[in-house]
């Protein structure tokens, strides 16, 4: 049973992470000069930043991203939000880069799966790369 309900976290997770991807595409540049045109969207700059291995960016960027990331939060439907916070905390988007374990494990952990410990966790983040 439980490897069932991971089978199924881990499809909803990919099926989250396709969809912001569709949605946000690939016109945006997190942190380039190109973040500043009009296809630049909150959506693309947030695919592009989940697309990056280690996304880098000024400290203004991450505040940028940071925003970003709320707003994309807001437009997901209801039932997506926790595992879009959760790729979020792993892949640090609202902590400068930096995977914020501590949120990672409440998150998983208020989605009732049945993993959430630290190793489960890193191979998540590790998975949640396309």
């Amino acid at each position: 049973m439980t490897d069932t309900r991971s089978r199924a976290a881990l499809g909803a997770i990919y099926l989250s992470a396709a969809l912001v991807g569709y949605f946000a595409g690939t016109q945006g540049a997190f942190g380039a000069s190109k973040t500043r045109s009009a296809a630049a969207t909150p959506r693309a700059r947030v695919g592009f930043a989940l697309r990056e291995s280690t996304p880098r960016a000024s400290p203004e960027g991450w505040e940028r991203l940071r925003r970003d990331v709320a707003l994309v939060h807001d437009s997901l439907p209801e039932s997506d939000r926790p595992v879009f916070q959760l790729v979020s905390a792993l892949r640090g988007l609202e902590s400068g880069g930096t995977t914020d374990w501590d949120k990672a494990q409440r998150l998983c952990e208020g989605l009732a799966w049945p993993k959430c410990d630290r190793g489960a966790l890193e191979a998540l983040k590790k998975r949640s790369r396309p």
